[in-house]
């Protein structure tokens, strides 16, 4: 069983985001190291512009989906938008979705969550941070990347008791520097090789889109199955021999 104390202590760090238990399953017989039941099943599954209306109902019912399909590797789940408002909601959310079967929940944001983090953290809830974009407070548009301050964030967050940070569309400059100074691991998303790790969304990497129309439709699936699973397999390569 590839445990979560395990995990935090690898070198390399391959996660990837997946919905159901048939996904999961499949994940399960790679040499992937996690599973992130990620809010972006919001554009992912319900096909939304944004994962704003994501609920804490639709992310348990997904992170039971993936217990089901694996049930030996370590599970992350994101607390949604709004569902970590306070440290009472915060800590009351999490417990649910531990209790859902996740092994650590992922939190968005810099010092303005670091109340939040040290209570969650003592009670004995593994922690994962987000830093960079994070779409539950920004527009895309509205992202500048700040070195100062992305730096401050991730010591605070460490400091505050998260046992992992991704940086989200950073750079390698900052992934690098913020990797440099933290003890615990740094997992890229659409950033760097400069991290402990990285993140991919399942559907992004088999190249698959929100269906619009019947044309659409068939035209992704002869490609799904063209694919036969290749680019997760390449994706996992890629991470573990990173330098």
């Amino acid at each position: 069983m590839k445990t979560l104390q395990s995990l935090l202590k690898k070198e390399k760090i391959a996660i990837i985001s997946c919905y159901d238990a048939s996904f999961a399953s499949m994940l399960s017989r790679t040499q992937v190291d996690a599973l992130l039941v990620g809010d972006s099943l919001g554009t992912r599954i319900k096909g939304e512009k944004n994962i704003l209306n994501v609920t804490m109902d639709e992310v348990i019912y997904h992170i039971r989906a993936v217990k089901n399909g694996a049930k030996e590797l370590p599970i992350i789940a994101d607390m949604p938008a709004n569902s970590y408002n306070n440290k009472s909601t915060a800590l009351a959310n999490a417990k649910k979705i531990i209790e859902a079967g996740a092994d650590m929940i992922k939190l968005e944001g810099g010092k303005e969550i670091e109340e939040i983090i040290k209570h969650l953290s003592k009670e004995n809830i593994f922690i994962c941070g987000h830093i960079g974009f994070t779409p539950q407070t920004k527009k895309i548009e509205e992202f500048k990347l700040k070195s100062k301050d992305l730096l401050n964030d991730a010591r605070l967050l460490q400091d505050a008791g998260i046992s992992m940070i991704v940086l989200s569309m950073m750079d390698s400059e900052i992934d690098f520097e913020i990797t440099r100074e933290l003890e615990i691991p740094t997992i890229s998303y659409q950033s760097s090789d400069k991290c402990t790790g990285s993140v991919e969304i399942l559907y992004d990497l088999l190249g698959l889109e929100v269906l619009k129309n019947n044309q659409t439709n068939r035209k992704i699936d002869t490609n799904f199955h063209r694919l036969n699973f290749q680019s997760i397999q390449d994706f996992i390569k890629k991470t573990h021999q990173s330098k």
